[in-house]
């Protein structure tokens, strides 16, 4: 592990564990580094047609300190009114939208952008669906690794 110095006073050791699942493809990601103390303790989902993706932030506050591991989210699946457009596309098109039916605390619909670096090859994909509230309030997420 690099150890990492947090650059403001508001930044703690944060650890998130994120789960992405496209089709039949699912995998657990985990991250470690300065977060916002406003960060931590927030578990999170975004649900669409084509993926899901739950995360969870622990954090603690002492040098290089461990934080506990994330819980994941148990998701509730019985739908609760809102439909929201779902894609998953390189570009947005009108004819490529999908209404998803939201479920459990996903009261907010999304729309976000992931990029992925491989070595020296570049990949970006628009993503739409629901969210739950405390995904719509984290003020950064990102996937790194070395």
């Amino acid at each position: 592990w690099n150890i990492q110095k947090c650059s403001s006073t508001n930044d703690v050791c944060g650890t998130t564990r994120i789960r992405i699942a496209f089709y039949l493809w699912s995998s657990f990601f985990y991250i470690r580094s300065c977060v916002s103390f406003a960060e931590c303790n927030k578990i999170g989902t975004i649900s669409g047609l084509y993926s899901n993706t739950s995360t969870s932030t622990t954090c603690c506050n002492s040098d290089n300190c461990t934080p506990p591991t994330p819980p994941m989210p148990v998701q509730n699946i019985t739908a609760n009114g809102l439909q929201c457009p779902s894609y998953l596309e390189t570009q947005l098109v009108p004819w490529s939208l999908k209404s998803y039916n939201c479920m459990g605390n996903q009261t907010l619909c999304i729309r976000y952008s992931s990029a992925t670096t491989i070595g020296s090859s570049k990949s970006s994909l628009l993503l739409g669906g629901c969210a739950s509230e405390s995904i719509c309030s984290t003020t950064k997420s990102y996937i790194s690794a070395p």
